[in-house]
């Protein structure tokens, strides 16, 4: 009866996750745009094509502007259900990537420039790093992120292999996501995984330091700012003091706080829900733009693609800005001086792995079953979790709601498929529950895992997604 499953999972796959799959087995992305679309921000840049240091654009910098043009069409009428079945058949027609090269190139321009910038960065701080161009492999968010995981480990040792070929040791990427994909899930699903990740952040703060470089003032950012911290970056990485450092180094700019930041930082609603779950992606981007405009501040700096694509879809009147482009243009007018030592409390934070016992049904099933023991039904996740927080507390939304469904998924109980869809892919993967857990549950490995497990089983289907998922209950 396993067998059957398995056989049948990608029958059971949501249409949205189905489109994403299919553009990443098309085109290399999620949008199936193509490499050269990809590697189009790279143009007559003179660096080379293998070294030890690789600069790595990642899945979403290169076509975040098309993201964009997507996200504002799950506002129409039609469900996002059958955009994705509209999509799918335009993808397998090779129609839907032409279609949003041509209407998403004005709004995908400035991520290709923030990605030129920051190469330019490092080049200034005495970096040159390599860059694959059109050989850039995806590194395969939306598999893993879907629950996708057998498919995922095969690409992740085929991405492994073409690093390999290219001399590749270390990985520098503006892409917090994809630093954490190469830290901590790529080791869980790679034997012998060698290869370091380190963020633009990190990077570009300890040369500024150790290099004694002092930036420079730029009249358009002498303003009130303020910083929201990615979700991965901050609190998955323990990346928080270093972006605030570069901002508070250029003369002029005034950096002002939300209430939620660091390691507490709020959710903007990307992580996967802003394909699946549109309306509960679009409230949780609400409240976060209106906790960052009620600073006062006029502009609001982040270090993630995604962050960017909720909160510039979020309806909030802001100016939302990524930390590279503000820091480049300091550079320009920078001016040496005596290297400082800076220690960076909770930085390179250890990333515990989670590794499956096997991506079988019972491998899943042994996995899930051990971690879900765990759990004490404490509660203290609950006030953390962030989609629980815009869907009026709903227990079924919550963190302790997921892991109680997946442990009923492991005991063999009755369950509505409807049911498994609406909690498992409400999550965010923020990660704030898993902070607040006394006995340390892996609560976003759980929830991907669970997602496997549920395809595998036959829990998600096609004629199950809702509407937006965002109302019912």
């Amino acid at each position: 009866m396993f067998l059957a499953f398995i056989d049948a999972a990608s029958a059971m796959i949501p249409p949205e996750v189905e489109l994403a799959r299919g553009g990443l087995a098309r085109g290399g992305d999620p949008l199936g745009l193509g490499p050269r679309v990809r590697s189009a921000w790279a143009e007559g840049l003179d660096l080379p094509s293998r070294g030890e240091l690789l600069f790595y654009a990642g899945d979403f910098y290169p076509v975040m502007g098309y993201a964009e043009l997507l996200l504002r069409l799950t506002r129409s009428p039609l469900s996002t259900r059958r955009l994705a079945s509209l999509g799918g058949a335009l993808m397998k027609l090779g129609l839907l990537p032409a279609a949003l090269r041509i209407a998403g190139r004005g709004a995908n321009s400035r991520y290709q420039a923030s990605l030129r910038k920051a190469v330019n960065t490092l080049i200034r701080l005495g970096v040159r790093p390599a860059i694959l161009r059109e050989e850039e492999p995806s590194f395969g968010a939306v598999l893993h992120t879907y629950g996708l995981l057998d498919e995922f480990s095969e690409h992740a040792r085929g991405v492994w292999e073409r690093l390999r070929e290219a001399g590749v040791r270390t990985i520098v990427t503006p892409d917090p996501v994809a630093a954490l994909f190469f830290r901590k899930h790529y080791p869980e699903f790679v034997d012998g995984w060698d290869v370091d990740a380190v963020t633009w952040v990190e990077l570009v703060a300890e040369r500024v330091a150790s290099e004694g470089v002092r930036l420079g003032p730029v009249s358009r950012w002498a303003m009130r700012v303020t910083y929201h911290d990615p979700c991965v970056q901050s609190r998955m990485m323990g990346v928080v003091e270093q972006p605030r450092f570069l901002i508070s180094e250029i003369p002029g700019v005034d950096l002002v706080e939300p209430t939620r930041r660091g390691v507490n930082t709020g959710c903007s609603g990307d992580g996967g829900l802003e394909l699946v779950q549109p309306e509960v992606a679009r409230r949780l981007a609400l409240a976060r733009g209106e906790e960052l405009k009620n600073t006062g501040a006029k502009l609001a700096l982040t270090s993630c693609p995604a962050c960017l694509l909720t909160l510039r879809s979020s309806g909030v009147e802001m100016f939302f800005g990524d930390l590279i482009d503000m820091v480049h243009d300091a550079l320009l007018s920078a001016k040496r001086g005596e290297p400082r030592e800076v220690a960076w409390a909770g930085a390179r934070r250890p990333l515990r792995l989670t590794k499956p016992r096997g991506l079988s049904v019972e491998g899943l099933t042994s996995t899930l079953a051990e971690l879900a023991s765990r759990c004490v039904r404490c509660g203290f996740c609950n006030p953390t979790c962030s989609t629980a927080q815009v869907l009026d507390g709903l227990e079924s939304r919550s963190a302790r709601g997921r892991v109680t469904l997946i442990r009923a998924m492991v005991e063999g109980r009755d369950l509505r498929p409807g049911e498994v869809l609406d909690r498992l892919y409400t999550c965010v993967l923020c990660g704030a529950c898993e902070m607040a857990c006394p006995a340390g549950l892996p609560v976003p490995d759980m929830i991907i895992y669970g997602r496997a497990l549920a395809i595998k089983l036959g829990l998600v289907k096609r004629e199950e997604l809702g509407v937006d998922g965002g109302d019912r209950r």
